[in-house]
C-alpha cells in the first residue's frame, strides 16, 4: 500500500484525461461512497458518474445530464472531498460536467431528467423480486394484487394503495413490480420513487428554473411507483405536483401503485383533492409479521445462509421487532460477526452481537458531538451564548435531535446547552420541525446526523 508521502507525490504528477478513464484512486473512493450512501440514493445520483480527467489536484467528473450534474454539485461535493481526505489525506478541487452529446443528437426536454440507467437496474435488483418475497397470510392479498397488476397494468386495480404501520414488505413489493415489468418489457419506464426523492428533485428543478422539463420527464413514464407517500404530508407544493401527475396517469390508463404507513383517510395533512383521489382505487393492508413469518424470512436470508443457525437463535433474532428492516439489520450484524469470529453460534454469542432497541440509548452529549462534527464547529461553540448564524442553526438541530432521541425535558436540554431557557428549546424544536418540511437541506442534515447517531 502506498504511504501518504507516496500518494501525494503521485497526486502531484498524475495527469489522466479522457472521456472515461480508469483510475484506481478514483475507483477506491467511488467504492467507499457506494458503501456510505443509501443504495437507492447512490444509484439515482452517482450511478452513472464517471471520471473524466485527473490533473494534479483537480478532479473532473462527468454526469449524464445537466440536472444530475447540478444535483451532485449541490449535494455531494463535500462528501466526495471528505472521502478523498479520509482515504488518501488529499482534498482535490472537484468539478462536475455534463457528458457531451453527439452534435446531431439534441436531447429532448424529457431526457434532461432521465433517471440514470443504474436506477432502473436498482429497481430491478434481484434482492427485491416476487420470488424472494416470503408469502404468508399477513401479505398474501397485497402480493396477489401486485402480481395481477404486472399481468395487466393500468386496468382493474388503478391506483393500488398498499399500507402497513411498520416496515412489512411494501417497498419490496413495489420493487418487485418494477422488476417484473422490466423483465416482460425491457424498454418500459416505470421507476420506483420515494416521496422524498420526488420532492427533492422537484424542488431542485424549480430552483434551477427547469420545472417544465421536470414535469415533461415525469409525464413520460409508463407507470408510477411511489413509496412512503405519507412523506408528502405538510408539503403542499409536492402534493399539487403529484395530484397533477396522478390525473395525467389516470386519464391515460397508466398504472399507479402507492405505499404508505397508513390509509389515505388518516393522512390529515394531505390536501382534500389528493386524499379523495387516493381513495379511488383498491387498498391492501399488510399486517405486522408473525413470529413464524419472521423466522421464515431469516432462514431465507442470504446473509445467514452460509451458517448453521439454531432455532433458539433465530427465535431470539425475530424477537421483539415487527419491523422487517430491523430484522434484516440484525441478520447482517450476525452474519458479519460469524464471518469474522470463529466460535459457537449460541444465544450467549448472539446477545453480545445484537442489541435490542430498549438496550440502545443515545446520550445528549453524543448528539452534541455528532452535530458539531457534521457542521465542523467545536462543541464549546454549540453550547456557547453565541447567536451567530454559524452557531444558531446547528444548535437548533442538536436541540431538535435531543428532544427526539432522549427522554430529557425542554428544561434539561436547555441546561445542557449553556443554561438556555426552556422556551428557547421549544422554539428551536418547532423551527426545525417546520424547516424540515419546507427545506430539503434541513432534512438532509438531520438524516446524515441520525445515520451517525444510530
Amino acid at each position: 500500500m502506498l504511504k501518504s508521502k507516496d500518494v501525494k507525490n503521485f497526486w502531484n504528477t498524475i495527469e489522466i484525461t479522457s472521456e472515461t478513464v480508469d483510475c484506481p484512486m478514483w475507483n477506491h473512493v467511488y467504492q467507499a461512497l457506494q458503501q456510505e450512501i443509501d443504495p437507492d440514493e447512490f444509484h439515482t445520483w452517482l450511478g452513472q458518474v464517471t471520471l473524466r480527467s485527473l490533473k494534479k489536484d483537480r478532479l473532473v467528473l462527468s454526469a449524464p445530464n445537466k440536472f444530475v450534474a447540478s444535483w451532485i454539485a449541490d449535494h455531494y461535493i463535500r462528501q466526495i472531498q471528505d472521502t478523498f481526505k479520509r482515504i488518501f489525506d488529499l482534498t482535490p478541487k472537484i468539478e462536475i460536467e455534463q457528458r457531451s452529446c453527439p452534435a446531431l443528437e439534441k436531447p429532448s426536454s424529457a431526457a434532461l431528467f432521465e433517471p440514470p440507467q443504474g436506477r432502473r437496474v436498482a429497481a430491478a435488483d434481484l434482492m427485491y423480486t416476487f420470488e424472494t418475497f416470503i408469502e404468508a397470510e399477513e401479505n398474501r392479498f397485497a402480493r396477489a394484487l401486485c402480481l395481477q397488476i404486472c399481468e395487466d397494468p393500468g386496468k382493474d386495480y388503478n391506483p393500488l394503495y398498499l399500507f402497513s404501520a411498520v416496515s412489512a414488505g411494501k417497498s419490496h413489493l413495489l420493487r418487485a413490480i418494477a422488476h417484473r415489468l422490466l423483465m416482460k418489457a425491457p424498454k418500459i419506464r416505470c421507476p420506483y420513487l420515494t416521496a422524498d426523492a420526488f420532492t427533492d428533485s422537484m424542488v431542485h428543478a424549480s430552483r434551477n428554473h427547469r420545472l417544465p422539463e421536470w414535469r415533461a420527464q415525469h409525464e413520460a413514464f409508463d407507470g408510477l411507483l411511489i413509496d412512503d407517500l405519507h412523506r408528502f404530508e405538510g408539503r403542499e407544493a409536492s402534493q399539487k405536483e403529484f395530484l397533477r401527475l396522478f390525473d395525467t396517469y389516470q386519464q391515460t390508463n397508466r398504472q399507479i401503485v402507492l405505499a404508505a404507513n397508513q390509509p389515505p383517510n388518516h393522512l390529515t395533512r394531505i390536501i382534500p383533492e389528493l386524499r379523495s383521489r387516493l381513495q379511488w382505487g383498491l387498498f391492501a393492508e399488510i399486517l405486522p409479521p408473525s413470529q413464524t413469518l419472521k423466522i421464515k424470512i431469516l432462514k431465507a436470508n442470504p446473509h445467514l445462509g452460509l451458517f448453521e443457525i439454531p432455532e433458539d437463535v433465530l427465535f431470539f433474532l425475530a424477537g421483539d421487532t415487527q419491523d422487517l428492516k430491523t430484522l434484516v439489520e440484525r441478520s447482517i450484524a450476525l452474519a458479519t460477526h460469524l464471518s469474522l469470529q470463529k466460535g459457537p453460534v449460541d444465544l450467549a454469542t448472539i446477545r453480545s452481537v445484537i442489541k435490542r432497541p430498549h438496550e440502545k440509548s443515545i446520550s445528549l452529549g453524543h448528539i452534541q458531538e455528532i452535530t458539531s462534527a457534521h457542521f465542523r464547529i467545536p462543541v464549546s461553540e454549540l453550547v456557547s451564548p453565541s447567536k451567530t448564524r454559524r452557531t444558531v442553526y446547528p444548535r437548533q438541530i442538536a436541540m431538535f435531535l435531543a428532544r427526539k432521541w432522549t427522554k430529557l425535558s425542554f428544561k434539561d436540554i436547555g441546561k445542557a446547552f449553556g443554561n438556555k431557557d426552556h422556551s428557547t428549546v421549544v422554539h428551536a424544536v418547532q423551527r426545525i420541525e417546520n424547516l424540515k418540511v419546507s427545506e430539503t437541506s434541513v432534512l438532509d442534515d438531520i438524516r446524515k446526523i441520525e445515520t451517525s447517531l444510530v
